[in-house]
C-alpha cells in the first residue's frame, strides 16, 4: 500500500484532535484510537483492493492521518502477520513506529532497519517504542525468522536501507511480506533500475 500527500481540505473534526498529546506507552496491549469516518473509508477502500494480491495507493492531505490508515491496513490485513513499512528518512521511521505502536495498535515484534543505533530512543519516539535496530541483512532476516508463527512482525526501514531488505531476501530466506506499506511512494517512481523501486517488484 503506498501512502502520498497532497494539499486538500481537512476535516475539522479531525484537526481539533491532532494536538493532543501522545500517551506514554502501556505495559500490556491496547486497543488503537478510533478512527474518524473518512480514515474508516480510506481503508475500507484500500483493504478492497489489497486483500486480495492487488495494490493501492491512499491519497490524502498533510495532517490527516494517512499513517493510522496504513496502521488500520495492517490490523484488518495482517494482524499477526509480518509487515514492511518503507519510509524516507530516520525521523518519518521514528514518528511512524511511535503512531503504530501507541496510536495505531500494532504489537510485536519491531525491526529499526535503519543506520541510527540510538533511533526510537530519540525526543521523537520518548524511549516509548522499543525495537531491535540494525542494517545488517543477515540480522534482519535472523529475528523476523526467530519470532513465533502467529505472532506480529513489523520492520520499519528508510529507503537508504532497502537495500539490506533485499539483500535478506536474496542471501538470507526472509520470508514475504503479508503487507508492504510505502510512504511517500513518489519517491520510489521512477525507471526499474533505480534503487528504490525495488520494492514494487513482485520478487
Amino acid at each position: 500500500m503506498e501512502t502520498t500527500t497532497t494539499e486538500t481540505d481537512v476535516p475539522a473534526a479531525f484537526c481539533a484532535d491532532a494536538g493532543q498529546p501522545v500517551p506514554q506507552q502501556p505495559t500490556a496491549a491496547v486497543n488503537p484510537l478510533p478512527l474518524h469516518w473518512f480514515q474508516k473509508d480510506a481503508v475500507a477502500a484500500a483493504v478492497r483492493e489489497v486483500k486480495d494480491g492487488g495494490r493501492a495507493t491512499v491519497v490524502a492531505a498533510t495532517g490527516s492521518g494517512k499513517t493510522l490508515i496504513a496502521a488500520g491496513c495492517a490490523r484488518r490485513l495482517a494482524a499477526r502477520g509480518r509487515v514492511l513499512v518503507l519510509v524516507p528518512t530516520i525521523e518519518l521511521l521514528e514518528q511512524t513506529a511511535e503512531a503504530w505502536s501507541l496510536r495505531g495498535g500494532r504489537r510485536g515484534l519491531a525491526v529499526a532497519a535503519c543506520s541510527r543505533d540510538e533511533a526510537l530512543e530519540s525526543a521523537e519516539a520518548g524511549g516509548r517504542v522499543h525495537a531491535q535496530v540494525t542494517t545488517q541483512a543477515a540480522r534482519i532476516a535472523d529475528l523476523v525468522a526467530k519470532e513465533k508463527a502467529g505472532e506480529p512482525v513489523t520492520v520499519y526501514a528508510t529507503y537508504a536501507s532497502l537495500e539490506r531488505i533485499v539483500q535478506a531476501h536474496q542471501l538470507y530466506g526472509l520470508p514475504e511480506w503479508d503487507l508492504v506499506v510505502i510512504d511517500e511512494a513518489h519517491r520510489t517512481a521512477g525507471s526499474e533500475g533505480k534503487a528504490w523501486a525495488a520494492v514494487h517488484a513482485d520478487d
